[in-house]
Formats: C-alpha cells, sequence, structure tokens
C-alpha cells in the first residue's frame, strides 16, 4: 500500500528475462487483470489454434535470456478472476487453480492447446448450469463465469504439441 504497486515490466525484468537456456518458468496466475502479467511475447488463440504476437507496441524485447516462460493466466487485463462454488458444490475455489487441476489428473498427458480447450469446456458447461451459489455474484456475474483462460509463452515454437507434464 505504501511503495506502490508492482509493474508487469518490474516482473518480467525480475523472473523472466534472466531465465537462461535449459531454464523453464511455468506461472499460473489466478488472479485479476492477469493476462499480461509475465509480459511475455505470444499469446495462444485458442479458436485458430495458433501463437499471435503480444510484443509491446513501443518493440521493447521482452525475451528471455535463452531460457522458456509459459503464463497460464486466469482472464484478460480487463477482467476480474472468479471464485465459485459450482465445480465442488461446496467451498469456494479460484475458477483457473480448480480447472487447471482437475484437466491435468484427468487428461496426464495433455498438450498445452488441449488444456486451454478443456478448461473452456469445463466452464461453458458450468455456466450453462449456474456458476455461483452467492446471490450478490449471480446477479453481478449474471449467473456466468466471465473469465477466459490465456496461455503465453516467450517462446511457442518449445511448446506446440508438448505435454502439459513432461514425463520422468
Amino acid at each position: 500500500m505504501t511503495a506502490g504497486m508492482i509493474f508487469d515490466n518490474d516482473i518480467n525484468t525480475t523472473i523472466v528475462k534472466p531465465l537462461k537456456k535449459g531454464v523453464k518458468l511455468h506461472a499460473i496466475v489466478d488472479v485479476c487483470h492477469s493476462r499480461n502479467i509475465l509480459d511475455l511475447e505470444h499469446v495462444y488463440n485458442r479458436k485458430v489454434k495458433r501463437w499471435v504476437n503480444n510484443k509491446p507496441p513501443s518493440g521493447a524485447s521482452k525475451s528471455t535470456n535463452g531460457g522458456l516462460a509459459v503464463s497460464l493466466s486466469a482472464c484478460a487485463n480487463d477482467q476480474m478472476a472468479a471464485d465459485t462454488s459450482a465445480f465442488t458444490g461446496k467451498e469456494m475455489t479460484g475458477v483457473l487453480t480448480f480447472l487447471l487441476d482437475q484437466t491435468i489428473a484427468e487428461n496426464p498427458n495433455i498438450t498445452y492447446g488441449g488444456l486451454l480447450d478443456k478448461m473452456h469446456e469445463k466452464i461453458v458447461h458450468a455456466n450453462k448450469h449456474g456458476c455461483h451459489n452467492v446471490p450478490f455474484l449471480n446477479k453481478l456475474f449474471r449467473r456466468k463465469l466471465l473469465q477466459v483462460k490465456y496461455l503465453l509463452s516467450s517462446r511457442p515454437d518449445s511448446l506446440v504439441p508438448m505435454p502439459v507434464r513432461e514425463v520422468e
């Protein structure tokens, strides 16, 4: 509160840029306004099944020092990340965290693109059956989970069709 906000540029400079060849960073970011939190240069477009440019308009380099950074973000920069009981029927949980855990458990060899597709299917299903057991949230979100999951990478060529979990 007194030191100010932490900016995406600072996060990129601190934990993304220093990544050396052979080092991988997987960031699971289940918070509001999180799409570009690591300032990664590529975002996966689930609808057309390909990576698109996410470089800043300034042309500033946001790449690593040879390593790989991957971010799975809960929602767009202008969205709020939802907590819901739609999936458990009981306790409130972060949508991204719950879906990620459940989807990987059900599909241990899933690829990153497949992960996004399955998570989207689960959100569509939850939206059809209502997503909140809290009246205030029902009114606020119109009983829908409005957030979209985003997959971003410093080097997308390293991910497709790489499985999420590496087999040992």
